[in-house]
């Protein structure tokens, strides 16, 4: 005897199957989207972090233009919100290693989900000898 047709298992069994496929693709848009936005917070603390950076060499700098000590107006920072990104907070942390070489460190947090990135660069008193 011959079939036409389905009958309600196999329907049922197709339909499942199609659901699985259907809930895997939704989870997996789902989770493209979060990881999205945690990597455009990871690069922009990225580069608050390397600004802040920036702005210790900056300082160092302008202190050997001036005739200064190397060191005048660098040190460490409690946690600040940075201007124009209100979910992330930058600390400074100065590192005193010799008389002429300092380590700093410039942790951002961001309150998303309580992550944070360390920017980490040694500064020398190269001019030490020319100025």
């Amino acid at each position: 005897m011959r079939k036409n047709g389905y009958s309600i298992i196999e329907a049922l069994i197709a339909i499942a199957i199609l659901l699985v496929g259907i809930i895997g693709s939704f989870i997996l848009v789902i989770r493209s989207l979060n990881m999205s936005s945690l990597i455009i917070d990871n690069l922009t603390a990225s580069f608050l972090a390397q600004q802040g950076i920036e702005t210790i060499i900056n300082q160092r700098d302008n202190n050997w233009i001036n005739n200064q000590n190397w060191l005048n107006g660098i040190s460490s920072s409690t946690p600040q919100r940075v201007p124009g990104f209100q979910k992330f907070t930058r600390t400074i942390i100065i590192t005193p290693i010799t008389s002429d070489i300092i380590k700093a460190d410039c942790k951002i947090d961001w309150t998303t989900k309580q992550y944070s990135i360390t920017a980490t660069d040694y500064l020398y008193n190269w001019a030490k000898g020319y100025l």
